[in-house]
This record gives C-alpha cells, sequence and structure tokens, in this order.
C-alpha cells in the first residue's frame, strides 16, 4: 500500500506521461508535436489559433478523418476551396512562441482549389509580419517567403517536380539569420536573411484557393 504522502506526487507523474494527441506534449527536451488524432473530426482543433490576410475569410480548418495518413487516421484539413491570389490563410497553436528552432509538417495537397501552395510560418508576429517556407506545387518550387507589413518578399527558391501527389515532409530549420530548407529528408537551400527576428509563433498556412492536409507538426526549439 501507497502512505498518502506518496500518492499525489505518483498522480502527478503519471498524468505527465499521458499528453493527449491533439494537445501539445512535450515528447523530449523543448520538442513540441500536434498530431491531431483525438480532435473531434469535423471540428477545429481546441488548441489552434486561425487569421487571414486578403479577402476571403480564415478558411474552414477542419480536423478530417483520412486514410494513410503519416500517422493516425486524423488530420487537421483546410477544407475551403475558395479565395483570390492575395489570401493568404493561418492556423498555429495557442499561446506557442519560439525563436530560432527547426519546424516540420507533413502535408498532402487535396482536390478542390485550383492553387497548391502551403506550408509553414515561423517568426509570426502576426498576419503581416512573418517568414513562410511554402511548396507550390503548380508552379514547381520551395520558397522561404519574407513577409513584412504586407510585402512579400522572396529570400530563396529551388525548384522541384510539379503535379506531385501524395503526402510530402516539410521542414524549416531556423537559427538566428540562418535558413535551411529540407523537402523528403534532402537539403534543398540555405540562406541568410534579417528581414524579421526574435520570437514568434510557429505554425501552417494555405494560399489563395489551395485544399491541403496537414499532419505530424513538430516545432522543436534549438539551443543558443
Amino acid at each position: 500500500m501507497f502512505s498518502r504522502k506518496w500518492i499525489a506526487p505518483l498522480l502527478c507523474v503519471l498524468a505527465a506521461g499521458y499528453a493527449t494527441a491533439q494537445d501539445p506534449g512535450d515528447i523530449g527536451p523543448h520538442r513540441w508535436t500536434w498530431k491531431f488524432h483525438d480532435g473531434r473530426s469535423g471540428e477545429p482543433p481546441d488548441d489552434f489559433a486561425f487569421a487571414h490576410r486578403g479577402a476571403g475569410g480564415p478558411g474552414r480548418w477542419r480536423v478530417q478523418s483520412v486514410k494513410g495518413a503519416p500517422s493516425g487516421s486524423k488530420v487537421l484539413a483546410q477544407q475551403d476551396a475558395t479565395g483570390q491570389k492575395a489570401l493568404w490563410r493561418f492556423a498555429f497553436p495557442r499561446e506557442q512562441s519560439f525563436g530560432d528552432l527547426t519546424a516540420d509538417v507533413s502535408l498532402e495537397f487535396s482536390s478542390g482549389g485550383k492553387t497548391r501552395a502551403c506550408g509553414l510560418v515561423v517568426r509570426y508576429k502576426d498576419e503581416s509580419n512573418h517568414y513562410a517556407l511554402e511548396l507550390d506545387d503548380v508552379r514547381g518550387r520551395v520558397a522561404l517567403l519574407a513577409v513584412k507589413e504586407g510585402a512579400v518578399r522572396v529570400v530563396a527558391s529551388k525548384a522541384i517536380e510539379p503535379g506531385q501527389s501524395g503526402w510530402r515532409e516539410l521542414r524549416l530549420d531556423v537559427r538566428r539569420s540562418s535558413f535551411e530548407a529540407i523537402l523528403d529528408n534532402q537539403s534543398l537551400f540555405e540562406c541568410e536573411d534579417d528581414t524579421l527576428g526574435g520570437y514568434g509563433q510557429a505554425g501552417l498556412f494555405t494560399r489563395a484557393d489551395t485544399v491541403a492536409l496537414f499532419d505530424d507538426l513538430i516545432c522543436d526549439p534549438l539551443a543558443p
């Protein structure tokens, strides 16, 4: 039998080991992941916030059941297939801020919109100030975009084969003013840029009328 003085600490230890798949879980030193497994299908994840820039609204971000996802059977989907070229839609974990980090996500384009462009945002201050690593399947490129006061500038880019189907893994390593873009475990480019520094939120985005699925969003802060 456990004495009472051991029961409360034991319960705390047990609870710490069972973070839900939808809630941000600390799965290692300083590492956070969002898998959406425990989310309610057809509803937005409780621990995410949404924003947009441009006419068209924040979109329809919903937990969706799918077959063949990288992990589990549920993903986060942006389902709204309407929107003009200048529309950006964002989804990011609430109350999480990162400086230098590795951001990683699995993504897949779905039918619906004509545009097929989405990816990761980091150092997100607001919808008009952030970095975006965009996979554009129509243009056939991955590009790092610096967005300041709404003005978008291509920092670096790499051509890829367009029209690819299936899940892709997109990753961005950020350390001070240094960036490295990685697609499916292959480094695409490294570059330097100091447009935006310091801390900011990290998350996901789609552009224009893109319909896309996301799974396994990981934010792993890097040591100074």
